[in-house]
């Protein structure tokens, strides 16, 4: 009873990201009907739907099989069939596809640890390899950010781009997060987030603040407190406080402790603010992150 024509299919081109879909007919060669069931998948990227589908006795019914494209090489993965039940007839489907990216990108996050305030000395390499036509054609280059100081870009002879960036210094302490967009002037877009931890004379605990989930007519109080890393006193009365969110708010009590505040507000879902505490005389600070998600 050969339910399919054959046990193997292969396909020879399929980009990263995208899904490669085929028709599968399978056949009843009994005078009974029968339940063809796809009972087992070796990879989430291959699926059967519907994962069950019934045959009338000498009749035909239709499956999709569904690829996606995870990684550059070659992809295997089998789905088990069965007709009739989990003991009756069997077939194991082998699916190879050379999966094929336009480029590949490392890292895919740039992270640059920890950095100090102040200076332009927060820098970290991107290496970019082209493997399509479309891909190739242009020079790479970054677009305008107003972090970053300079990105310049080399290309290695096996066609490798190695792109330098160096972030403009800060007086803010605490974490930071931008993106980097490299193009190619045509439709080649790649996206890399970087991240760095500045460090400074003040800090903060906690690093950042996670309000939870919170109702738009309710308020929520957190605590924390600055100081200095050096372990020397900290005059609250040269910090000034900032926010750059209308419904959160901040202020500095004795001995460095903080209170964060998340008032009523017509924002829903969720959020990212901050609170800077900035000592004019010294010309240095540290942001507080704050997340929380404001429910309707």
């Amino acid at each position: 009873m050969p339910p399919l024509s054959s046990g193997q299919i292969d396909v020879p081109k399929l980009s990263v990201g995208t899904v490669y879909t085929q028709i599968l007919t399978v056949k009843n060669w009994g005078p009974f009907p029968r339940q063809c069931v796809a009972l087992y998948s070796s990879c989430s990227c291959s699926k059967i739907y519907p994962q069950s589908v019934r045959l009338p006795p000498f009749g035909t019914g239709t499956m999709t099989l569904s690829i996606a494209g995870r990684e550059r090489g070659l992809q295997a993965s089998e789905i088990l069939l069965s007709y009739g039940g989990l003991f009756s007839h069997m077939t194991r489907l082998n699916i190879r596809a050379n999966v094929q990216a336009d480029y590949e990108c490392l890292p895919a996050v740039l992270d640059l640890g920890a950095s100090p305030i102040n200076e332009e000395t927060t820098e970290g390499t991107i290496v970019v390899r082209r493997f399509s036509e479309e891909a190739k054609r242009g020079r790479l280059e970054v677009e305008e950010n107003k972090n970053i100081a300079a990105a310049t870009a080399s290309e290695d002879p096996d066609g490798t781009t190695r792109i330098r960036i160096r972030l403009k210094p800060t007086k803010w302490a605490g974490p930071f997060a931008t993106n980097v967009v490299i193009r190619n002037g045509g439709n080649l877009s790649i996206t890399v987030p970087v991240s760095v931890r500045y460090v400074g004379p003040v800090a903060a605990a906690p690093e950042s603040f996670y309000v939870g989930g919170i109702k738009g007519d309710s308020t929520t109080l957190s605590r924390g407190r600055i100081y200095m890393r050096d372990q020397s006193p900290l005059d609250s009365s040269k910090f000034s406080v900032q926010t750059d969110a209308s419904f959160v708010s901040a202020r500095i009590l004795s001995d460095g402790e903080i209170e964060v505040n998340v008032s009523q507000s017509d924002v829903r879902g969720q959020f990212e603010a901050h609170v800077s505490f900035y000592d004019s005389v010294a010309g240095d600070g540290v942001t507080i992150p704050i997340f929380g998600v404001i429910k309707g």
